[in-house]
């Protein structure tokens, strides 16, 4: 990650930190994110104000997010357009992580990540899974190896 990368990340963070004391998105918070992020700050939040967001969690203290872009139809996830992502460290299954975060460098974080950490602030996260460390471990070498 880059300077800006890195000192983008932490307004991020602490944004994000202002929010959860809060559980509300305050009109300053979000010209912030905006200048820092752009268009891609209001597919976060639909994602996370839609329960687009979910946690996985193990025994062990693992936990990974799944971010389910909704559909136009009725309301419904695309299962095929489910994105795996981790916020430590940040990762995103997603092509635009790969290209714009990692190789580019142009951009802090991809809308999913962003979506999780609203979603998180926000205590907005859907419903949390549990599943034993076996399990966890299965499921993310699933949806690894599904992409």
């Amino acid at each position: 990650m880059s300077t800006s990368q890195n000192h983008a990340a932490s307004i991020i963070a602490a944004i994000a930190e202002r929010i959860s004391q809060r559980h509300e998105l305050m009109e300053d918070h979000v010209k912030i994110l905006y200048t820092l992020v752009g268009e891609r700050l209001f597919e976060a939040i639909h994602w996370a104000e839609t329960g687009a967001v979910q946690v996985v969690t193990c025994p062990a203290g693992r936990r990974v997010y799944r971010v389910s872009e909704p559909s136009i139809d009725e309301g419904e996830m695309h299962a095929e357009r489910t994105q795996t992502c981790y916020l430590e460290p940040l990762h995103c299954s997603c092509p635009g992580f790969l290209r714009n975060v990692v190789c580019l460098q142009t951009d802090t974080m991809c809308s999913h990540l962003l979506a999780i950490m609203i979603s998180e602030s926000l205590g907005c996260t859907a419903e949390t899974h549990t599943m034993t460390d076996e399990a966890f471990a299965e499921a993310i070498y699933v949806w690894s190896s599904t992409k």
